[in-house]
């Protein structure tokens, strides 16, 4: 049960790191393009950084439940 809580936090906190990136990605786009691309490969790590966590939590919750 307690990995079902980490997994809901850690999808709210990286929803809205992606999110802030995203938001401040959009701010300087025109101004600084090279910047804009690193924001955006900075974007796709941070999901799927979060899609990495939220697995190893599914997953231990599934051993868990299913030894």
């Amino acid at each position: 049960m307690a990995n079902v809580h980490a997994l809901r936090g850690v999808t709210e906190y990286g929803l809205d790191t992606v999110a802030a990136v995203d938001r401040r990605r959009q701010a300087i786009a025109e101004e600084l393009p090279e910047v804009n691309e690193l924001l955006a490969a900075l974007e796709i790590n941070c999901a799927r950084l979060v899609a990495s966590v939220q697995n190893r939590l599914l997953n231990d919750e599934r051993e868990v439940i299913l030894p």
